[in-house]
Parts: structure tokens; sequence; C-alpha cells
């Protein structure tokens, strides 16, 4: 081998490193949420979180944490964005175009099975007490004024339901379900009902580096619908069909 040969191999080594060492590492985190959000970085969301940063050059590093302290850890700009917002959910925060959603939530009521004459709606529930988990900001997205009862966990809600502590409990529709199954409540006890329907977001640092974030989403999610690589995704995770149809039309 000539010195010159020995020189090439070298500063393209040399170039492969400094690249990877100048990949630009973007930490985004979210409640785990199963087959969207899983701790081990498998699930819906992060795939196509993928499928927007990285052919752009970014390395996304993924965590998993309560929702509110996922969200105060981009308002603290220790993380880049969290995946799962509302739109507007929250105020010093930045959020994309409101048509670029990723999923959408259908919010449902947990209320008690006797009381489904009195709680028919949306409407039905003002004036009640009703919880939902700490960190989401259910009542921002209502019509109608709720007395709110913060909980650490929906699977206590829904006790509190069953015992009559609360009048209704609100959480996204699979969750609820798999909640209910946890809890061993049956529809005999509980009967769920829906309240809202919302779309996703990722919410991004109030920063420049989070303006930049949400220039790249904005250009590049609309590309992956067109090109039909969204619904690709989708098409992987069965719990998703709802939504996937009305993303693809």
């Amino acid at each position: 081998m000539n010195i010159l040969s020995l020189h090439s191999i070298l500063a393209a080594i040399f170039l492969m490193l400094s690249i990877q060492a100048h990949a630009d590492s973007v930490f985004m985190v979210s409640e785990e949420w199963a087959s969207a959000t899983n701790a081990d970085g498998s699930g819906l969301y992060w795939d196509v979180m993928r499928e927007v940063y990285e052919p752009e050059g970014y390395s996304l590093e993924i965590d998993v944490f309560p929702y509110a302290r996922a969200v105060a850890m981009v308002k603290r700009e220790d993380a880049a964005f969290w995946v799962g917002s509302y739109m507007d959910e929250h105020s010093d925060v930045l959020y994309p175009e409101p048509q670029n959603y990723f999923d959408a939530d259908t919010v449902k009521a947990a209320i008690p099975a006797g009381k489904t004459k009195a709680i028919t709606d949306q409407e039905s529930l003002a004036g009640k007490t009703v919880g939902w988990v700490r960190g989401y900001a259910y009542d921002q997205y209502m019509d109608v004024a709720v007395n709110h009862k913060a909980l650490n966990e929906i699977e206590q809600g829904l006790q509190m339901v069953a015992s009559g502590r609360l009048d209704a409990v609100l959480d996204e529709a699979w969750e609820l379900e798999q909640a209910m199954e946890k809890t061993d409540l049956s529809s005999d006890e509980i009967t769920p009902l829906t309240v809202l329907n919302l779309p996703l977001y990722p919410a991004f640092q109030n920063t420049d580096r989070g303006k930049e974030l949400r220039r790249v989403y904005n250009a590049r999610f609309p590309e992956l619908v067109e090109s039909g690589r969204i619904q690709e995704l989708y098409n992987k995770y069965d719990d998703y069909d709802q939504y996937r149809t009305g993303l693809a039309d």
C-alpha cells in the first residue's frame, strides 16, 4: 500500500467519524403509550418522528416519562420536543401547522352505568366533578365548565367513579379500555361516552432550535403523507385503522 492510498483511507475514515460526531442529536420525550411510544423505542409515533428527522441528518434520542414531566422537560429545554400534545395545549411552546397532526385522540368519559340517562354528552357534564390524569388539559377543549379532579393514574379515577366519588373520568379511548381491564370493571358498572376528538402534534421548545425542528416537521410530514409512507407505517399498527383511513383520504 503506497502513502497516497493510506492517506486516502485515513481521510475517508476521518470524514465518516466527523459526520457521525456532528450528527445533530435531538432528545424527544413522551408518556409511554402502548404501540405508540414504547419505552424500548418502538411504536408508531416514534417511527413517524424517525421518518421525519433522520433523513435530514438528525439523530433521535428517546425516553418516556409521566406526561406532566415530559412537558416540563421541554419547557426547561431539557428535551427538544414531546410527542402527543393537543394544539395550543400550552402557551409557551411551539406547534406545527394545524393540518400536520400525526394522530387524533378520541376522548371518552367513563361514567357510572346508572347515570347514562343523566349524562348523555359533553354538555351534560357541566358542573359535574370530572377527573383526568395530571398534566392533561381536557378542560381547554370542552365547551362546558366542570369541577376538575387531578389524578395520578386513570385506574384511580375509574375506582372513584365506581364508588361514586367522581361523576366521570376522561381519557383516550384505548387507554380507558385498557384501564378498565386492569381494574376488572365491567360495562355493568362503567359506561364509556365519547366527548372529544382531538388531533395530536409534537410540541417544541420555544427557542431557535425549536423553530428549526418545527420547520423541518412542517416540511417533511406532508411529504411523507403524500408519498404514502405514513400510511405504510400505520399499516403496521392495527389499533389505528380509523385514523389511518382518514389520513390517507
